[in-house]
């Protein structure tokens, strides 16, 4: 089990990783895009978000950035748990949809936003972290 999810993972972050960067001096996180990264000796999850210049008004920009950073992190999730109830699922049928329900119901409480980069377009972006030391 635990090597479909890894390998699940895995997939899932290089492929989010494969982004383009659009600003000379924008941070390393804006292109790096969403994934687990290990800080500190701990497991974290990060996402990002991006609000385009066409949302003209400033704090809706930054709200709908720092959403989409949230939900980039909770697809991550998704497809981990996707993963392991695929296998869970061959073994024990019911359960598996009680382990999904339990992480679907709190994981979005723990996510903060620890950072924000407005490009030189106006686009906003935000970085959503997840520390599993804190769940």
């Amino acid at each position: 089990m635990k090597k479909h999810l890894t390998l699940g993972l895995a997939l899932f972050f290089a492929a989010a990783c494969a982004t383009a960067q659009k600003h000379k001096n924008a941070p390393e996180w804006t292109i790096k895009g969403a994934g687990a990264f290990e800080e500190s000796g701990k497991r974290v999850f990060y996402g990002v978000g991006m609000a385009p210049a066409a949302i003209a008004d400033e704090s809706l920009r930054r709200e709908t950035a720092d959403n989409r950073a949230r939900a980039d992190i909770q697809k991550i999730f998704s497809t981990s748990i996707e993963s392991a109830m695929t296998i869970y699922t061959a073994s024990e049928g019911e359960k598996a949809e009680r382990v999904l329900k339990t992480f679907q119901s709190g994981k979005l409480s723990w996510v903060q936003i620890v950072d924000r980069y407005q490009a030189p377009d106006g686009a906003i972006y935000s970085l959503a972290k997840l520390d599993l030391e804190q769940i």
